[in-house]
């Protein structure tokens, strides 16, 4: 016997809708810092390029 308040159905589709924003703002900044990082590769310093590439690598 079920006691809960709400049907399986409707507590999946709860926790199927739910986002994770920080998760996805740790993303966005992450590829946001590699696109900018090979964008501007000209005009920074190689050490900066490689520290930062291997940042957001990892």
């Amino acid at each position: 016997m079920n006691l809960d308040a709400t049907p399986a159905a409707s507590r999946f589709e709860s926790r199927r809708r739910r986002i994770e924003w920080p998760t996805i703002l740790l993303a966005a900044a992450i590829y946001g810092g590699w696109f900018a990082t090979t964008y501007f590769h000209a005009s920074l310093p190689a050490w900066l390029v490689a520290a930062a590439g291997a940042w957001l690598v990892a």
